[in-house]
């Protein structure tokens, strides 16, 4: 009977060791994983409200990219503002369904969400060796032409679309910022429409892909770095000259105007995975061109504000939906075209 115990309590220890063991081997640094265990968003999914879920806004050959639009609470006269949430992951990982992942996130979409906006969270191509940059920045772009083009099938403010990313996220939402409409055009349909925004949020995002794309997590990162060179575009990295100027299109240090939209940016002063120089670079850009932008850094916070007090992780979400409403234009009712 011991015996029998015994096995059944080590092959409980075994599933629940397989995924920390898988992130490890990954290179994810331990912090991180604990961080997101810890602060693990906690909710019922009765209680989300009105969300309209897996809408395809294109199909690219036979692959569906879809979005799901969680409606504000409660109902008002007035067309609703939309801020476009684009998940991390390295390029490489992750959902639509990750701003359900973290508190801080959640929580985030949640305060906005009583504050009358909709917030929208969409997939793109995950980078491998068949989707390169900029396939994803062309999903988010058209993402955007999607929710304008469609914007009255749900009350939405096509003169009010804002958006907000996380790490890899952060970089493709300041992509969108901050790059004209006649760039980065993937549907031919959803072309007509305009990909504008009028804000930026990014957390922690990296601004630079000439170095390392980005990266500097030189310990426990490596087997990613690697696998990003591999397959963020069409040329390798022994292709220098031709990855170097891939590397200068999509990054958001070279897309800067003095027109460029209001941008805020925040990140974690001991991030191991984004340096914070990458955030440095950019502020530095945007203020020699002239645009806006505005900055906090966290100090004591790694990726993905790891290291942060709950008071501090409230902090940063205050600030990012301070920013957002600051920089919405006025509400028009729902009636007016």
């Amino acid at each position: 009977m011991k015996k029998k115990k015994w096995i059944i309590i080590i092959i409980i220890a075994a599933l629940l060791l397989v995924p920390i063991i898988g992130f490890i081997f990954s290179g994810m640094p331990v912090e991180l994983i604990l961080h997101s265990i810890r602060y693990k968003a906690d909710y019922n999914k009765d209680e989300l409200g009105t969300v309209y879920k897996d809408l395809v806004y294109k199909t690219i050959d036979t692959k569906t990219m879809k979005l799901d639009i969680y409606m504000p609470r409660g109902m008002n006269k007035l067309k609703t503002p939309v801020t476009v949430f684009i998940h991390g992951g390295a390029w490489l990982l992750g959902s639509k369904e990750d701003i359900l992942s973290l508190k801080d996130t959640y929580n985030m979409m949640e305060m906005l969400r009583n504050q009358g906006y909709a917030v929208v969270s969409i997939d793109y191509r995950l980078l491998d060796e068949q989707n390169n940059f900029p396939d994803n920045i062309e999903d988010c772009k058209d993402a955007i032409r999607w929710i304008r083009k469609n914007a009255n099938n749900y009350d939405l403010d096509p003169e009010n679309i804002g958006v907000w990313g996380s790490s890899a996220g952060g970089h493709l939402s300041l992509m969108v910022g901050l790059t004209d409409d006649n760039t980065f055009r993937g549907d031919a349909e959803l072309s007509q429409y305009s990909s504008r925004v009028n804000y930026v949020v990014d957390h922690y995002g990296p601004t630079d892909l000439s170095e390392h794309l980005g990266l500097n997590h030189k310990k426990h990162m490596t087997k990613i770095k690697e696998k990003i060179r591999d397959v963020a575009f069409d040329v390798k990295p022994t292709e220098y000259e031709n990855f170097k100027a891939k590397c200068i299109e999509n990054s958001p240090t070279t897309s800067i105007k003095k027109d460029s939209v209001p941008i805020l940016v925040i990140h974690g002063m001991k991030d191991a995975l984004v340096n914070i120089a990458e955030s440095e670079m950019l502020i530095e850009a945007v203020n020699q061109a002239g645009g806006s932008i505005e900055s906090y850094f966290v100090e004591n916070a790694n990726h993905m504000f790891a290291g942060a007090s709950d008071k501090t992780l409230e902090s940063i979400v205050k600030q990012s939906v301070d920013f957002i409403l600051k920089n919405t234009l006025p509400l028009k009712e729902k009636q007016d075209e």
